[in-house]
């Protein structure tokens, strides 16, 4: 009986161990493998500039960007309907859900965090301004929105809407802290992780001051002169030289967002309103921007336009954008347009004639005009009026043009703060934002606000919906 008693007894034992050597196994039953719950710098660094370039800036925000500032019309599908301002709330839920508030603007406050943590000032830098890009898309697009209490998952389901002045002091100090943290010692980055820059503090540096001038400059509304001054002063502060330092992103897995939209949806053509200012400036652009049809390029009128998603009447859009066209995130062209237009409201003639010529000339270089064609163009006083001819109008008119197609989101910035060039809808009023989301409606919907999307945000009129 004893014998027997032994052999269960190590019988027992015998089963045991397996499960005490697998202890460790079994605890991590939960874990998922295929979704790590810590991941390196390394990592999310590529991550959120994809996802910044492709999804915020190339996406749903540009394409409906492009119809309101009328760069190009609405003829096919979910574009023929916002072109004729039949917009719902859900017209880029994707863009704030996905996109931005569990996309990139989640990867970026886990790298400021852990970089913050691990004291890697590089990675900081880094994060902080393409924190301030994201930011600033954000609340251009909507206004009032969640930022300083945003980001903490399930301790806050219901963040608070800051308002958009207080977001923009944010963004200011966020690509300060930025520049700061690059100029650290010990603030190299390895190359091939960073798909902008490649590493070089130097260049996101640059980058970061040229942001400055353009959200300095985005308050003109507010502070004419002082806005105007302090563009001046963070350009001179050491922003871009020339296009070599341009902000572009260009590492895609399956081509530019334009290019893929040109391949599977095609619902934009060439805006008529594009079509008659290029051809009063017989401006060279004009084929290269809009595909001709029997040697003519024939725009769409926006919010009329009949549905030709063959093109058989309205001029394809999309040439500008092939496979591995880069995205411009902030271009040494749209600095020298921001150069001119401080200079020409601070009284600056000479200054803004000669930021203006400079910028012009590299918007027809860039898009491979003749210089023969390029001679020409610029002889026209209406184009080159010289510093007596200058005018606010001229300034942005160019700005306009050198915009399409892959920066139609500042184009729409640019429009609502200076109401140039004159554009209508014969629908009714052209939206001066973006609507909140469904989604934060069904979620937060006592924190957001009850704004249209035909009322200002607080750079356009002052208020705070």
């Amino acid at each position: 009986m004893n014998k027997f008693k032994s052999i269960i007894l190590w019988g027992i034992l015998l089963w045991l161990l397996p499960l005490t050597a697998c202890e460790e196994t079994f605890t991590e039953i939960n874990t998922d493998p295929n979704d790590p719950v810590d991941v390196p710098l390394n990592l999310i660094l590529p991550s959120a500039q994809a996802n910044t370039a492709f999804s915020v800036l190339g996406a749903d925000l540009s394409w409906y960007a492009s119809l309101w500032v009328q760069h190009t019309s609405g003829i096919w599908n979910q574009m023929f309907s916002a072109d004729r301002l039949e917009i719902q709330d859900d017209l880029v839920n994707n863009t704030w859900n996905g996109a931005l508030y569990a996309g990139s603007m989640m990867d970026l406050k886990i790298m400021i965090d852990k970089a913050t943590e691990g004291s890697l000032p590089g990675y900081l830098g880094v994060a902080k301004i393409l924190m301030a890009y994201n930011l600033a898309i954000t609340t251009d697009a909507w206004g009032r929105v969640p930022y300083s209490q945003a980001f903490q998952l399930t301790e806050n389901l219901k963040p608070a809407y800051d308002n958009q002045q207080d977001l923009y002091n944010t963004i200011q100090t966020l690509l300060s802290d930025g520049v700061t943290h690059l100029q650290e010692s010990g603030a190299a980055l390895p190359g091939s992780e960073d798909l902008i820059y490649g590493g070089s503090n130097s260049a996101w540096i640059k980058a970061a001051r040229a942001l400055q001038a353009r959200y300095h400059l985005r308050l003109t509304k507010r502070d004419e002169a002082g806005s105007a001054q302090r563009a001046l002063d963070a350009i001179s502060a050491g922003a871009f030289e020339s296009s070599a330092d341009d902000m572009l992103y260009a590492t895609y897995s399956a081509g530019n967002p334009w290019w893929q939209f040109s391949n599977g949806r095609k619902q934009h053509a060439i805006s008529t309103t594009l079509v008659d200012i290029l051809s009063g400036l017989n401006d060279p652009r004009l084929p290269i921007y809009g595909r001709p049809i029997g040697g003519e390029v024939l725009g769409a009128p926006n919010a009329v336009a009949d549905q030709d998603q063959s093109f058989e009447q309205y001029s394809w859009p999309y040439d500008l954008a092939a496979e591995s066209t880069p995205l411009e995130m902030m271009t040494f062209i749209e600095q020298k347009f921001i150069e001119a237009e401080a200079n020409f409201r601070l009284g600056n003639p000479e200054a803004a004639n000669a930021a203006y010529e400079t910028a012009v000339l590299a918007s027809l270089a860039k898009n491979g005009v003749a210089q023969e064609d390029i001679d020409t163009y610029i002889a026209q006083t209406e184009v080159f009026p010289g510093q007596n001819g200058m005018t606010l109008e001229r300034i942005i008119t160019q700005k306009y043009i050198s915009q399409y197609l892959q920066q139609s989101i500042e184009a729409y910035n640019d429009w609502r703060r200076t109401n140039i060039p004159a554009l209508s809808n014969p629908l009714g009023d052209i939206p001066r934002r973006f609507p909140y989301p469904v989604s934060e409606k069904d979620t937060n919907g006592e924190n957001v606000p009850s704004a249209t999307i035909n009322a200002g945000v607080w750079w356009d009129d002052g208020t705070e919906d």
